[in-house]
């Protein structure tokens, strides 16, 4: 498995001060409204809509935040992986606030975690990863990012310090488990 993908896991398996499932983890946020058709039959947002407020703010926060002149066409992001795991239920018609910290930036690719806040929770109802692998847009092939948009995206980093003890191997106390 990638390093980067153990740092994601390594991070979300973490609860402790400064873990991705804290409001102030997040470089970025933005709020998202449930809407009724993210409710399913059981009356609470669907697994599959998490998935959509993880795109949403990726790619808010990169059109916001990226200059377009660091966001060339000569590379797209494509999505390699992601996952989420869930702690408390949210429903319509709840406000939620959204935070994205890019966690890992390398060559082709960037790794965002991704939190999802209930309005007033500092603590996140999910939290999660999302995998860009940027690549040509022609041959779908891995494509170096651009400089400047390292440099941006570097600005956003949080939970890199977590990679030491990724490397080594070693887990989040138990104390720091999440339930």
């Amino acid at each position: 498995m990638p390093k980067s993908i153990s740092l994601a896991r390594h991070l979300l398996s973490s609860s402790g001060i400064g873990s991705c499932w804290k409001k102030n983890f997040y470089r970025y946020s933005m709020p998202i409204q449930t809407r009724w058709m993210d409710n399913d039959q059981y009356g609470h947002v669907n697994n599959v809509v998490y998935y959509s407020y993880f795109d949403t703010v990726v790619n808010h926060f990169l059109q916001n935040k990226i200059p377009s002149s660091a966001y060339p066409k000569s590379v797209i992001g494509v999505v390699a992986e992601t996952s989420c795991q869930y702690k408390t239920e949210i429903s319509f018609p709840m406000l939620l606030e959204c935070g994205v910290s890019a966690c890992y930036v390398g060559n082709t690719s960037v790794v965002y975690l991704i939190g999802i806040f209930p309005e007033g929770s500092d603590t996140a109802a999910a939290a999660g990863y999302f995998v860009h692998v940027y690549v040509d847009p022609e041959t779908r092939k891995p494509k170096k990012l651009p400089t400047d948009m390292v440099t941006v995206l570097n600005d956003f980093v949080n939970g890199a310090d977590a990679l030491s003890s990724v490397e080594k191997g070693t887990q989040a106390p138990e104390s720091e488990q999440v339930d």
